[in-house]
């Protein structure tokens, strides 16, 4: 190809318009076009570099009780959140990091599925309700009113709702208030540490490095939205990227051990990992994709 036309369109709409009528030959999918467009020969999906997740407000003391967290994430039936909720090609994560961000040097494992801890993100309502009772009894509490944080943006007020719903169902006791505020304001929010017990967030990583997400945890670090505090995990994390920074295999455990640290205490509730769904025409080929990297046209052609 000797030259590329990039085109700006006024909304989702017209550009699939424009490239059903031959007039763009690759463009983004937003919001639940993905699932209305999955079997069009030219639909592709890959990794955002993207998490959405719950962070409990340790400075709220029922958020402080490893139980209720756990119950609350557990309440949650990820894959149907993804596939029936978003319906926009997100699917269920697997910790903290999405897929496709780093790879385990010795075996090329992604880090996302090997450094999983699978009770972090699995839906079990029975071993909800156990760890709730337990909670709950521990925080001698027969209800428990939460407010939930979210940004006035669909997607999350569409998983808010599903998180609010699904609790409600299993949890008893349970009153999850939904306090929808303009993205910039949820975030002052949050940085704040006070208004909220939960906070319905996101990271997208501006390139793709464990760092990108790791920071979100570490003590008194801006974007730690819940106020999570650990020190094993502060030293695996400052190990990370100090004393082992010139080691990709080191560097690597330590974070590895960190996401363990976390998602063993549910430091967070990951919710769904970002994906980019797109329309390419079948006759464009060579293009390639990669999270928190974007599109590259270095070495697309056209075919007749």
């Amino acid at each position: 190809m000797s030259s590329v036309k990039f085109q700006v369109a006024k909304s989702p709409e017209t550009a699939l318009s424009l490239y059903q009528s031959g007039k763009l030959d690759n463009i983004v999918l937003a919001g639940q076009q993905a699932a209305q467009m999955k079997k069009d020969k030219g639909y592709l999906s890959y990794p955002s570099g993207e998490t959405d997740y719950l962070a409990y407000n340790f400075r709220s003391k029922a958020m402080r009780n490893l139980n209720i967290r756990k119950a609350i994430s557990l309440a949650i039936n990820r894959e149907s959140l993804t596939q029936n909720v978003l319906k926009n090609g997100a699917k269920a994560p697997y910790g903290l990091a999405p897929e496709e961000i780093s790879k385990n040097p010795s075996n090329g494992k992604d880090f996302a599925k090997d450094s999983s801890v699978k009770e972090s993100v699995a839906y079990n309502p029975t071993l909800a309700k156990k760890y709730w009772a337990k909670g709950m009894k521990q925080l001698g509490l027969t209800k428990l009113n939460l407010k939930l944080v979210c940004y006035d943006v669909d997607s999350f007020k569409n998983s808010a709702e599903y998180i609010q719903a699904n609790t409600k169902k299993y949890l008893k006791g349970i009153n999850i208030q939904i306090d929808v505020q303009p993205k910039v304001q949820a975030i002052t929010t949050m940085q704040k540490k006070t208004g909220y017990d939960l906070g319905f967030t996101n990271w997208i990583a501006s390139y793709p490095d464990l760092n990108e997400f790791f920071q979100l945890l570490n003590t008194n670090n801006v974007n730690n939205a819940g106020n999570y505090s650990n020190a094993t995990y502060d030293k695996l994390y400052s190990n990370a990227n100090v004393k082992d920074v010139t080691s990709t295999q080191k560097r690597y455990d330590d974070f590895k051990q960190a996401n363990q640290v976390a998602m063993k205490q549910q430091a967070i509730a990951a919710l769904n990992q970002g994906q980019i769904a797109r329309l390419n025409k079948p006759s464009l080929q060579g293009v390639t994709y990669a999270a928190a990297q974007g599109i590259s046209l270095k070495d697309a052609y056209r075919t007749k």
